[in-house]
């Protein structure tokens, strides 16, 4: 096994992919990417360009922070593939009034490919999800309390896997494209 591959094997990876807007609190993944530091074996993974870029980009030059990879945007077609390389994926962080009241693309996207999910636990999440059952909620806007719920999905394989599951569940049940149709022609028909 070459020296590289041995590397990204011991490596486990933090997923991130998005808009660098605020309501994706990118920087408060970098925050949490700098408090775990100490960790060797964790890398962040951050997919994604926007407004916000240079200024997390900034951030984290300005903490000098070690563990976080910066990949350029990427054809949709290859997000799939960024998402499978994560061992943990991330949601949204923001502390805007939007982050609240949207569901991000990305979390139907993870879901779908059975990943474990740490997001802010905000009201449109909570319609949703239940956490450590299908997500795993964190506080918004809050690097320390981000960083903690990464290392408590790391050291637990067992609930890393039931999230995993649960979300991947979840999507099937109530989120495929197939699901939402149905319902929508449903929720028409009691209409007319």
């Amino acid at each position: 096994m070459t020296e590289e591959k041995q590397k990204e094997k011991n490596e486990f990876t933090i997923g991130f992919h998005g808009n660098y807007i605020p309501l994706q609190g990118v920087e408060y993944i970098v925050t949490a990417a700098k408090i775990l530091e100490k960790e060797k074996d964790i890398r962040f993974r951050l997919v994604g360009g926007g407004k916000e870029f240079k200024k997390v980009f900034d951030l984290a030059r300005k903490l000098k922070v070690k563990n976080v990879e910066f990949i350029a945007k990427v054809p949709y077609e290859e997000i799939p593939l960024k998402i499978s390389q994560a061992d943990i994926c991330l949601g949204a962080f923001g502390d805007t009034p939007k982050t609240q009241f949207v569901i991000s693309n990305k979390i139907f996207e993870e879901a779908a490919m059975r990943k474990p999910i740490i997001s802010s636990d905000v009201p449109a999440l909570r319609e949703l999800f239940e956490d450590k059952k299908n997500i795993l909620f964190c506080r918004h806007a809050d690097p320390d309390d981000l960083a903690e719920k990464i290392m408590e999905l790391k050291n637990s394989p067992d609930l890393r896997e039931k999230i995993a599951r649960g979300a991947y569940e979840l999507y099937q049940s109530q989120c495929t494209p197939k699901v939402i149709a149905k319902q929508l022609l449903a929720d028409l028909e009691k209409q007319f």
